[in-house]
């Protein structure tokens, strides 16, 4: 990701990457579903390539497991949004990214 002028600043502290994610009109089927992480072990994660035209990098996909536990908004409105964590550079925490 780029910061600009202060990402040196920036990186001195706790950096913590969040994505937001709310339907522009009410949801009547296939919702957001999110998995809770803590099932999710290294060895259940596939890397795959992530390449665009100005970044290089790795994206995971989980493989298949009954063990994941799903959740998601019934009728999802515009007005109710999903926030959730993608990075914490926070080596303590639970689920870093």
């Amino acid at each position: 990701a780029y910061f600009g002028e202060g990402a040196d600043d920036l990186l001195q502290g706790r950096l913590r990457v969040v994505n937001m994610w709310r339907p522009i009109e009410p949801i009547d089927d296939y919702p957001l579903a999110l998995a809770e992480s803590t099932p999710f072990t290294k060895d259940n994660l596939v890397a795959s390539d992530n390449i665009q035209s100005n970044f290089q990098g790795e994206t995971f996909f989980g493989r298949h497991s009954l063990d994941y536990k799903w959740h998601y908004l019934s009728n999802q409105q515009p007005n109710e949004m999903y926030v959730f964590k993608i990075h914490d550079s926070n080596e303590d925490v639970p689920a870093r990214s």
